[in-house]
Protein backbone atom coordinates (compact mmCIF):
# COMPACT_ATOMS: atom_id res chain seq x y z
CA UNK A 1 0.00 0.00 0.00
CA UNK A 2 3.03 2.36 0.96
CA UNK A 3 3.86 2.08 -3.19
CA UNK A 4 0.64 2.50 -4.67
CA UNK A 5 -0.34 5.40 -2.16
CA UNK A 6 2.91 6.94 -2.31
CA UNK A 7 2.82 7.35 1.55
CA UNK A 8 5.24 6.96 4.26
CA UNK A 9 2.32 7.29 7.50
CA UNK A 10 0.82 3.97 6.94
CA UNK A 11 3.14 2.10 9.66
CA UNK A 12 3.21 -1.72 9.11
CA UNK A 13 0.01 -1.72 7.37
CA UNK A 14 1.55 0.18 4.45
CA UNK A 15 4.34 -2.49 3.88
CA UNK A 16 1.63 -5.86 4.24
CA UNK A 17 1.36 -7.65 0.55
CA UNK A 18 -2.09 -8.35 -0.47
CA UNK A 19 -3.12 -10.48 -3.19
CA UNK A 20 -6.64 -8.42 -3.97
CA UNK A 21 -8.77 -6.05 -2.41
CA UNK A 22 -12.40 -5.08 -1.92
CA UNK A 23 -14.52 -2.65 0.29
CA UNK A 24 -17.46 -5.48 0.40
CA UNK A 25 -16.64 -7.75 3.50
CA UNK A 26 -18.78 -10.63 2.04
CA UNK A 27 -15.94 -10.69 -1.46
CA UNK A 28 -12.93 -11.14 1.00
CA UNK A 29 -10.13 -13.58 0.01
CA UNK A 30 -7.17 -15.00 1.66
CA UNK A 31 -4.21 -12.54 1.91
CA UNK A 32 -6.99 -9.28 0.87
CA UNK A 33 -6.98 -5.62 1.59
CA UNK A 34 -10.19 -4.89 2.87
CA UNK A 35 -11.28 -0.91 2.46
CA UNK A 36 -13.26 -0.71 5.74
CA UNK A 37 -15.30 2.47 4.23
CA UNK A 38 -17.87 4.98 5.38
CA UNK A 39 -21.37 4.50 3.73
CA UNK A 40 -24.55 6.54 3.50
CA UNK A 41 -26.17 4.13 6.48
CA UNK A 42 -23.31 1.34 7.64
CA UNK A 43 -19.48 1.81 8.43
CA UNK A 44 -17.29 -1.13 6.67
CA UNK A 45 -15.40 -1.14 10.20
CA UNK A 46 -18.46 -3.07 11.80
CA UNK A 47 -17.58 -6.15 9.46
CA UNK A 48 -14.03 -6.33 10.34
CA UNK A 49 -14.60 -9.48 12.13
CA UNK A 50 -16.22 -10.89 9.14
CA UNK A 51 -13.16 -9.80 6.80
CA UNK A 52 -10.72 -11.44 9.75
CA UNK A 53 -12.48 -14.99 9.29
CA UNK A 54 -12.26 -14.86 5.72
CA UNK A 55 -8.52 -14.24 5.61
CA UNK A 56 -8.15 -10.33 4.76
CA UNK A 57 -4.02 -9.70 5.28
CA UNK A 58 -4.32 -5.75 6.27
CA UNK A 59 -7.25 -3.23 6.84
CA UNK A 60 -7.64 0.30 5.13
CA UNK A 61 -9.80 2.46 6.98
CA UNK A 62 -10.79 6.21 8.25
CA UNK A 63 -10.85 5.36 11.88
CA UNK A 64 -8.77 3.11 14.38
CA UNK A 65 -9.44 -0.02 14.93
CA UNK A 66 -7.88 -1.10 18.11
CA UNK A 67 -9.33 -4.65 18.31
CA UNK A 68 -8.51 -5.72 15.13
CA UNK A 69 -5.89 -7.92 15.05
CA UNK A 70 -4.60 -7.26 11.35
CA UNK A 71 -2.22 -4.31 10.46
CA UNK A 72 -4.80 -0.95 9.74
CA UNK A 73 -3.58 1.63 7.90
CA UNK A 74 -5.79 4.64 9.11
CA UNK A 75 -6.26 7.42 6.65
CA UNK A 76 -9.09 9.89 7.82
CA UNK A 77 -10.77 11.78 5.40
CA UNK A 78 -8.53 10.50 2.69
CA UNK A 79 -9.45 6.62 3.02
CA UNK A 80 -12.23 7.23 0.27
CA UNK A 81 -9.80 8.95 -2.33
CA UNK A 82 -6.85 6.60 -1.49
CA UNK A 83 -8.84 3.35 -2.18
CA UNK A 84 -9.58 4.62 -5.65
CA UNK A 85 -6.02 4.71 -6.05
CA UNK A 86 -5.55 1.16 -4.80
CA UNK A 87 -8.43 -0.05 -7.29
CA UNK A 88 -6.81 2.08 -10.09
CA UNK A 89 -3.38 0.61 -9.45
CA UNK A 90 -4.92 -2.82 -8.59
CA UNK A 91 -6.69 -3.31 -12.10
CA UNK A 92 -3.72 -1.77 -13.97
CA UNK A 93 -4.41 1.85 -14.59
CA UNK A 94 -7.01 0.62 -17.24
CA UNK A 95 -8.43 5.18 -17.15
CA UNK A 96 -4.90 5.98 -18.19
CA UNK A 97 -4.83 3.35 -21.32
CA UNK A 98 -8.37 4.59 -22.93
CA UNK A 99 -10.24 7.79 -23.68
CA UNK A 100 -12.57 8.10 -20.30
CA UNK A 101 -15.06 10.69 -21.11
CA UNK A 102 -17.08 11.34 -17.89
CA UNK A 103 -20.72 12.49 -17.26
CA UNK A 104 -22.71 14.13 -14.77
CA UNK A 105 -25.90 16.43 -14.48
CA UNK A 106 -28.99 16.35 -13.46
CA UNK A 107 -30.58 15.19 -16.84
CA UNK A 108 -29.24 14.32 -19.68
CA UNK A 109 -26.21 11.85 -18.82
CA UNK A 110 -27.41 8.30 -20.23
CA UNK A 111 -28.57 10.18 -23.27
CA UNK A 112 -24.86 12.03 -23.58
CA UNK A 113 -22.45 8.67 -22.73
CA UNK A 114 -24.78 7.08 -25.59
CA UNK A 115 -23.94 9.29 -28.27
CA UNK A 116 -20.48 9.06 -26.94
CA UNK A 117 -20.25 5.64 -27.68
CA UNK A 118 -21.79 5.53 -31.19
CA UNK A 119 -19.03 8.09 -31.55
CA UNK A 120 -16.44 6.32 -30.20
CA UNK A 121 -17.85 3.09 -32.02
CA UNK A 122 -17.78 4.89 -35.60
CA UNK A 123 -13.75 6.10 -35.02
CA UNK A 124 -12.90 2.58 -34.71
CA UNK A 125 -14.72 1.60 -37.58
CA UNK A 126 -12.92 4.29 -39.50
CA UNK A 127 -9.74 3.16 -38.86
CA UNK A 128 -10.52 -0.13 -39.65
CA UNK A 129 -10.86 -1.63 -36.16
CA UNK A 130 -13.41 -3.58 -34.37
CA UNK A 131 -16.98 -1.54 -33.80
CA UNK A 132 -16.14 -1.56 -29.66
CA UNK A 133 -16.91 1.13 -27.03
CA UNK A 134 -17.17 1.34 -23.26
CA UNK A 135 -20.18 2.64 -21.87
CA UNK A 136 -21.54 2.63 -17.82
CA UNK A 137 -24.41 3.82 -16.76
CA UNK A 138 -27.89 4.13 -15.83
CA UNK A 139 -29.09 1.88 -18.33
CA UNK A 140 -26.92 -0.94 -19.28
CA UNK A 141 -22.71 -1.78 -18.95
CA UNK A 142 -20.86 -2.17 -21.97
CA UNK A 143 -17.03 -4.07 -21.59
CA UNK A 144 -16.55 -4.02 -25.44
CA UNK A 145 -17.94 -7.65 -25.26
CA UNK A 146 -20.81 -7.67 -23.10
CA UNK A 147 -23.64 -5.81 -21.96
CA UNK A 148 -25.52 -5.98 -18.80
CA UNK A 149 -28.48 -4.17 -17.22
CA UNK A 150 -26.71 -1.81 -14.56
CA UNK A 151 -27.90 -1.88 -11.02
CA UNK A 152 -26.69 1.72 -10.21
CA UNK A 153 -25.76 4.84 -12.32
CA UNK A 154 -22.34 4.57 -11.43
CA UNK A 155 -21.06 1.14 -9.77
CA UNK A 156 -18.94 0.91 -6.82
CA UNK A 157 -15.05 2.05 -7.20
CA UNK A 158 -14.04 -1.42 -6.94
CA UNK A 159 -16.75 -2.82 -9.57
CA UNK A 160 -16.02 0.80 -11.83
CA UNK A 161 -12.01 0.11 -12.64
CA UNK A 162 -12.69 -3.40 -12.85
CA UNK A 163 -15.08 -2.38 -15.65
CA UNK A 164 -12.55 -0.20 -17.50
CA UNK A 165 -9.53 -3.21 -16.86
CA UNK A 166 -12.38 -5.57 -18.79
CA UNK A 167 -13.21 -2.49 -21.52
CA UNK A 168 -8.79 -2.61 -22.09
CA UNK A 169 -8.50 -6.43 -21.86
CA UNK A 170 -11.47 -6.58 -24.47
CA UNK A 171 -9.68 -4.02 -26.95
CA UNK A 172 -11.99 -0.51 -26.29
CA UNK A 173 -9.79 2.16 -26.69
CA UNK A 174 -12.17 4.73 -25.58
CA UNK A 175 -15.22 4.42 -22.83
CA UNK A 176 -17.93 6.80 -21.43
CA UNK A 177 -19.59 6.93 -17.87
CA UNK A 178 -21.92 8.58 -16.36
CA UNK A 179 -21.13 10.10 -12.45
CA UNK A 180 -24.13 10.72 -10.56
CA UNK A 181 -24.28 13.40 -7.93
CA UNK A 182 -23.77 10.29 -5.20
CA UNK A 183 -21.16 8.62 -6.35
CA UNK A 184 -19.17 11.78 -6.63
CA UNK A 185 -20.42 12.93 -3.38
CA UNK A 186 -19.13 9.52 -1.66
CA UNK A 187 -15.73 9.15 -4.17
CA UNK A 188 -17.02 6.04 -5.97
CA UNK A 189 -14.70 7.49 -9.01
CA UNK A 190 -11.81 8.03 -7.17
CA UNK A 191 -8.74 6.93 -9.07
CA UNK A 192 -10.39 7.27 -12.06
CA UNK A 193 -8.65 9.15 -14.40
CA UNK A 194 -10.90 11.26 -17.44
CA UNK A 195 -9.88 12.23 -20.57
CA UNK A 196 -12.91 14.50 -20.95
CA UNK A 197 -15.66 15.69 -18.73
CA UNK A 198 -19.46 16.79 -19.18
CA UNK A 199 -21.52 18.85 -16.48
CA UNK A 200 -25.39 19.15 -18.59
CA UNK A 201 -26.90 20.70 -16.26
CA UNK A 202 -27.64 21.31 -12.40
CA UNK A 203 -31.22 21.35 -11.28
CA UNK A 204 -33.66 20.24 -8.23
CA UNK A 205 -33.68 16.27 -7.89
CA UNK A 206 -31.97 14.04 -5.02
CA UNK A 207 -32.23 17.01 -2.13
CA UNK A 208 -33.77 13.99 0.02
CA UNK A 209 -30.02 13.23 0.06
CA UNK A 210 -28.14 16.47 -0.64
CA UNK A 211 -30.18 19.00 1.53
CA UNK A 212 -29.75 21.97 -1.03
CA UNK A 213 -29.26 21.97 -4.73
CA UNK A 214 -25.58 24.32 -3.74
CA UNK A 215 -25.04 20.54 -1.93
CA UNK A 216 -25.96 19.19 -5.63
CA UNK A 217 -23.38 21.38 -7.69
CA UNK A 218 -20.58 21.21 -5.29
CA UNK A 219 -21.10 17.13 -5.28
CA UNK A 220 -20.90 17.20 -9.35
CA UNK A 221 -17.93 19.64 -9.02
CA UNK A 222 -15.57 16.98 -8.10
CA UNK A 223 -15.94 15.51 -11.70
CA UNK A 224 -12.97 18.52 -12.13
CA UNK A 225 -10.75 16.29 -9.78
CA UNK A 226 -10.82 13.41 -12.11
CA UNK A 227 -9.21 15.12 -15.06
CA UNK A 228 -6.23 15.00 -16.01
CA UNK A 229 -3.67 16.73 -18.27
CA UNK A 230 -4.59 19.97 -20.71
CA UNK A 231 -8.27 18.43 -20.48
CA UNK A 232 -11.18 20.40 -20.73
CA UNK A 233 -14.55 20.59 -19.16
CA UNK A 234 -17.97 20.83 -20.84
CA UNK A 235 -20.56 22.62 -19.32
CA UNK A 236 -24.45 23.01 -20.11
CA UNK A 237 -26.42 26.30 -20.03
CA UNK A 238 -27.85 25.35 -17.37
CA UNK A 239 -24.92 24.30 -15.23
CA UNK A 240 -23.80 27.78 -13.94
CA UNK A 241 -24.05 26.51 -10.66
CA UNK A 242 -20.60 24.85 -10.91
CA UNK A 243 -18.90 27.24 -12.60
CA UNK A 244 -17.78 29.36 -9.37
CA UNK A 245 -16.65 25.84 -7.64
CA UNK A 246 -14.63 24.60 -10.63
CA UNK A 247 -13.00 27.38 -10.68
CA UNK A 248 -12.01 27.32 -6.91
CA UNK A 249 -10.66 23.61 -7.11
CA UNK A 250 -8.60 23.92 -9.98
CA UNK A 251 -7.48 25.84 -13.00
CA UNK A 252 -9.45 24.44 -15.85
CA UNK A 253 -9.82 24.83 -19.21
CA UNK A 254 -13.84 25.29 -19.75
CA UNK A 255 -16.15 25.12 -22.72
CA UNK A 256 -19.93 26.18 -22.39
CA UNK A 257 -22.83 24.94 -24.88
CA UNK A 258 -25.71 26.43 -25.73
CA UNK A 259 -28.52 28.22 -27.99
CA UNK A 260 -27.07 31.66 -26.17
CA UNK A 261 -25.12 33.70 -28.74
CA UNK A 262 -22.65 34.25 -25.49
CA UNK A 263 -21.91 30.62 -25.32
CA UNK A 264 -18.09 29.51 -26.21
CA UNK A 265 -19.75 27.13 -28.66
CA UNK A 266 -23.17 28.31 -30.25
CA UNK A 267 -25.95 25.54 -31.71
CA UNK A 268 -28.08 27.35 -34.35
CA UNK A 269 -29.90 26.97 -37.35
CA UNK A 270 -32.06 24.08 -34.91
CA UNK A 271 -34.94 21.97 -37.07
CA UNK A 272 -36.72 19.46 -34.94
CA UNK A 273 -38.93 16.92 -36.72
CA UNK A 274 -40.46 13.99 -35.94
CA UNK A 275 -38.18 11.72 -37.21
CA UNK A 276 -34.90 13.82 -35.67
CA UNK A 277 -33.04 16.78 -35.18
CA UNK A 278 -30.27 18.66 -37.33
CA UNK A 279 -28.35 21.63 -36.22
CA UNK A 280 -25.10 23.72 -36.38
CA UNK A 281 -22.33 24.05 -33.73
CA UNK A 282 -19.61 26.57 -34.10
CA UNK A 283 -16.98 26.29 -31.47
CA UNK A 284 -15.39 29.34 -30.28
CA UNK A 285 -12.02 28.25 -31.82
CA UNK A 286 -12.58 29.54 -35.41
CA UNK A 287 -13.26 25.99 -37.23
CA UNK A 288 -15.93 25.57 -39.51
CA UNK A 289 -19.27 25.41 -37.97
CA UNK A 290 -20.23 21.58 -38.37
CA UNK A 291 -24.07 20.72 -39.36
CA UNK A 292 -25.13 17.63 -37.37
CA UNK A 293 -27.73 15.32 -37.31
CA UNK A 294 -29.18 13.15 -35.11
CA UNK A 295 -32.30 10.75 -35.02
CA UNK A 296 -33.25 11.83 -31.61
CA UNK A 297 -36.58 14.81 -31.13
CA UNK A 298 -36.17 17.85 -29.40
CA UNK A 299 -34.30 21.02 -28.36
CA UNK A 300 -32.81 18.95 -25.18
CA UNK A 301 -31.51 16.19 -27.13
CA UNK A 302 -29.87 18.95 -29.36
CA UNK A 303 -28.11 19.87 -26.45
CA UNK A 304 -27.58 16.24 -25.24
CA UNK A 305 -25.43 15.89 -28.89
CA UNK A 306 -23.64 19.34 -28.48
CA UNK A 307 -21.93 18.51 -25.58
CA UNK A 308 -20.98 14.64 -26.77
CA UNK A 309 -19.72 16.61 -29.69
CA UNK A 310 -17.52 18.61 -27.84
CA UNK A 311 -16.59 16.13 -25.26
CA UNK A 312 -15.32 14.09 -28.73
CA UNK A 313 -13.21 17.12 -29.98
CA UNK A 314 -10.04 14.39 -30.41
CA UNK A 315 -11.73 12.27 -32.49
CA UNK A 316 -11.91 12.77 -35.62
CA UNK A 317 -15.03 15.81 -37.70
CA UNK A 318 -16.29 12.39 -39.46
CA UNK A 319 -16.32 10.02 -36.24
CA UNK A 320 -18.46 12.41 -34.49
CA UNK A 321 -20.32 12.93 -37.13
CA UNK A 322 -21.72 9.96 -38.19
CA UNK A 323 -21.79 8.40 -34.46
CA UNK A 324 -24.53 11.25 -33.76
CA UNK A 325 -26.34 10.33 -36.83
CA UNK A 326 -26.34 6.39 -36.56
CA UNK A 327 -26.70 6.18 -32.76
CA UNK A 328 -29.31 3.59 -32.02
CA UNK A 329 -32.35 4.39 -29.93
CA UNK A 330 -31.86 5.32 -26.42
CA UNK A 331 -33.87 2.88 -24.32
CA UNK A 332 -36.35 4.31 -22.21
CA UNK A 333 -35.43 8.11 -23.32
CA UNK A 334 -38.54 9.02 -25.62
CA UNK A 335 -38.64 5.72 -27.22
CA UNK A 336 -41.62 5.49 -29.37
CA UNK A 337 -43.90 2.51 -29.25
CA UNK A 338 -45.46 2.35 -32.61
CA UNK A 339 -48.19 -0.55 -33.07
CA UNK A 340 -49.78 0.88 -35.76
CA UNK A 341 -52.44 3.34 -33.95
CA UNK A 342 -53.39 6.55 -35.27
CA UNK A 343 -51.40 8.43 -32.47
CA UNK A 344 -47.81 8.51 -31.65
CA UNK A 345 -46.53 6.81 -28.24
CA UNK A 346 -43.78 8.20 -26.23
CA UNK A 347 -41.80 6.45 -22.76
CA UNK A 348 -39.47 8.35 -21.24
CA UNK A 349 -37.29 8.63 -18.22
CA UNK A 350 -38.30 12.39 -17.30
CA UNK A 351 -38.92 12.43 -13.50
CA UNK A 352 -37.27 15.76 -12.58
CA UNK A 353 -39.83 19.38 -13.23
CA UNK A 354 -37.30 20.73 -15.47
CA UNK A 355 -37.08 17.10 -17.21
CA UNK A 356 -40.62 16.91 -17.97
CA UNK A 357 -40.67 20.32 -18.89
CA UNK A 358 -37.99 19.40 -21.43
CA UNK A 359 -39.97 16.55 -22.66
CA UNK A 360 -43.12 18.70 -23.18
CA UNK A 361 -41.12 21.49 -24.99
CA UNK A 362 -39.92 18.88 -27.04
CA UNK A 363 -43.12 17.06 -29.24
CA UNK A 364 -45.45 20.25 -28.04
CA UNK A 365 -44.62 21.67 -31.41
CA UNK A 366 -44.92 18.26 -33.39
CA UNK A 367 -48.55 17.53 -31.58
CA UNK A 368 -51.04 17.83 -34.23
CA UNK A 369 -53.84 17.22 -31.75
CA UNK A 370 -54.00 17.05 -27.80
CA UNK A 371 -50.81 15.71 -25.78
CA UNK A 372 -51.30 13.65 -23.03
CA UNK A 373 -49.07 12.86 -20.43
CA UNK A 374 -48.46 10.13 -17.55
CA UNK A 375 -46.56 10.69 -14.41
CA UNK A 376 -45.79 9.70 -11.12
CA UNK A 377 -43.02 9.94 -8.40
CA UNK A 378 -40.95 8.07 -6.66
CA UNK A 379 -41.00 7.19 -3.11
CA UNK A 380 -38.91 7.86 -0.39
CA UNK A 381 -37.34 10.63 -2.65
CA UNK A 382 -37.12 14.33 -2.85
CA UNK A 383 -40.87 14.86 -1.24
CA UNK A 384 -40.62 18.96 -2.23
CA UNK A 385 -39.65 18.37 -6.01
CA UNK A 386 -43.47 16.95 -6.28
CA UNK A 387 -45.48 19.98 -6.56
CA UNK A 388 -42.86 21.63 -9.39
CA UNK A 389 -43.30 18.26 -11.51
CA UNK A 390 -47.46 18.76 -10.82
CA UNK A 391 -46.94 22.16 -11.86
CA UNK A 392 -44.44 21.19 -14.82
CA UNK A 393 -46.85 17.94 -16.12
CA UNK A 394 -49.79 20.65 -15.78
CA UNK A 395 -47.85 22.12 -19.53
CA UNK A 396 -49.91 19.18 -21.19
CA UNK A 397 -52.97 19.09 -22.60
CA UNK A 398 -54.50 16.09 -20.37
CA UNK A 399 -52.74 14.27 -16.65
CA UNK A 400 -52.82 11.36 -15.59
CA UNK A 401 -51.28 11.02 -12.29
CA UNK A 402 -50.15 7.06 -11.26
CA UNK A 403 -47.53 5.11 -9.35
CA UNK A 404 -44.20 5.33 -10.11
CA UNK A 405 -42.33 3.20 -7.86
CA UNK A 406 -43.87 4.02 -4.42
CA UNK A 407 -41.25 2.28 -2.32
CA UNK A 408 -42.20 1.97 1.36
CA UNK A 409 -44.69 5.53 1.06
CA UNK A 410 -48.19 5.40 0.45
CA UNK A 411 -48.95 5.77 -3.30
CA UNK A 412 -51.84 8.33 -2.66
CA UNK A 413 -49.94 10.51 -0.41
CA UNK A 414 -47.52 10.72 -3.46
CA UNK A 415 -49.99 11.56 -6.00
CA UNK A 416 -51.92 14.10 -3.94
CA UNK A 417 -48.33 15.84 -3.80
CA UNK A 418 -48.28 15.77 -7.30
CA UNK A 419 -51.64 17.39 -7.42
CA UNK A 420 -50.73 20.05 -5.39
CA UNK A 421 -48.89 21.77 -8.33
CA UNK A 422 -51.49 20.84 -11.12
CA UNK A 423 -54.27 23.00 -11.82
CA UNK A 424 -57.79 20.97 -10.73
CA UNK A 425 -59.36 20.98 -14.31
CA UNK A 426 -56.04 19.82 -15.98
CA UNK A 427 -55.41 15.97 -14.24
CA UNK A 428 -57.06 12.70 -12.63
CA UNK A 429 -55.05 10.32 -10.34
CA UNK A 430 -55.37 6.11 -11.02
CA UNK A 431 -52.94 4.87 -8.71
CA UNK A 432 -52.53 1.70 -10.58
CA UNK A 433 -50.12 2.26 -13.31
CA UNK A 434 -51.18 -0.25 -15.91
CA UNK A 435 -54.50 0.80 -15.45
CA UNK A 436 -53.55 4.47 -15.58
CA UNK A 437 -51.30 3.35 -19.13
CA UNK A 438 -54.95 1.68 -20.41
CA UNK A 439 -57.03 4.84 -19.50
CA UNK A 440 -54.78 7.20 -21.53
CA UNK A 441 -53.98 5.19 -24.46
CA UNK A 442 -58.09 4.74 -24.82
CA UNK A 443 -58.73 8.37 -24.36
CA UNK A 444 -56.07 9.25 -26.96
CA UNK A 445 -57.77 10.24 -30.78
CA UNK A 446 -55.90 10.20 -34.02
CA UNK A 447 -53.39 12.82 -34.06
CA UNK A 448 -52.74 12.80 -30.43
CA UNK A 449 -49.19 11.89 -28.49
CA UNK A 450 -48.82 10.38 -25.64
CA UNK A 451 -46.30 10.70 -23.25
CA UNK A 452 -45.47 7.56 -20.64
CA UNK A 453 -42.66 9.43 -18.45
CA UNK A 454 -40.76 8.56 -14.91
CA UNK A 455 -39.53 5.25 -15.58
CA UNK A 456 -38.32 4.70 -18.92
CA UNK A 457 -36.10 1.94 -19.48
CA UNK A 458 -36.60 0.04 -15.91
CA UNK A 459 -38.08 -2.92 -15.82
CA UNK A 460 -39.38 -3.39 -12.48
CA UNK A 461 -41.48 -1.65 -10.23
CA UNK A 462 -40.76 -0.98 -6.42
CA UNK A 463 -43.78 -1.24 -3.97
CA UNK A 464 -43.06 -2.11 -0.26
CA UNK A 465 -39.87 -3.22 -0.03
CA UNK A 466 -40.91 -5.52 -3.63
CA UNK A 467 -39.86 -5.88 -7.00
CA UNK A 468 -42.58 -6.75 -9.15
CA UNK A 469 -42.01 -6.60 -13.36
CA UNK A 470 -43.00 -3.81 -14.89
CA UNK A 471 -41.75 -2.43 -18.05
CA UNK A 472 -43.77 0.69 -19.57
CA UNK A 473 -42.68 -0.24 -23.06
CA UNK A 474 -43.91 -3.35 -22.58
CA UNK A 475 -46.99 -2.75 -20.72
CA UNK A 476 -48.17 0.11 -23.51
CA UNK A 477 -48.06 -2.59 -26.11
CA UNK A 478 -50.01 -5.21 -24.59
CA UNK A 479 -52.74 -2.15 -23.83
CA UNK A 480 -52.42 -1.17 -27.53
CA UNK A 481 -53.05 -4.78 -28.38
CA UNK A 482 -55.89 -5.11 -26.18
CA UNK A 483 -57.26 -1.47 -27.80
CA UNK A 484 -56.91 -3.65 -31.18
CA UNK A 485 -53.43 -2.24 -32.55
CA UNK A 486 -50.89 -4.41 -33.48
CA UNK A 487 -51.65 -6.96 -36.20
CA UNK A 488 -47.91 -8.04 -37.61
CA UNK A 489 -46.50 -5.47 -35.79
CA UNK A 490 -43.72 -5.83 -32.78
CA UNK A 491 -46.93 -5.07 -30.71
CA UNK A 492 -48.10 -8.50 -31.08
CA UNK A 493 -45.03 -10.70 -30.91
Amino acid sequence: MREILNRDDLGEAGEVPFTAATAFSGRVTPGALFAALPGTELHGAWFWEEAVDCGAAVVLTDEPLPECPLPVAVLKKRARPAWGEVCHVLHGRPSERLFVAGVTGTNGKSTVCWLLRSIFREAMRLEGKTRIAGLCGTIETDDGREIRPSKLTTPACEDLHAWLARCVAHGCEAASVELSSHALDQDRAAGLRLSAAVVTNVTRDHLDYHGSLEAVAEAKAKIADLLVGPNQIVLGEDAALVCGRLSARRELWTEGYGFSPNADSVITAVNCRSDGSTFTLKRRHGQAPARLAIPLLGRFNVLNAAAAAIAAESFSDEAVAAGLANVAPVPGRLEPIDCGQPFRVLVDYAHTPDGLRAVIDAVRPLCEGRLHLLVGAGGDRDRGKRAEMGAAAGLADRVVFTSDNPRSEDPHAILRDLAAGCPPTRFETIENRRAAIAATLAAAAPGDWVLVCGKGHETTQEIAGVFHPFDDRTVCREELAALGYGGDSPCSR
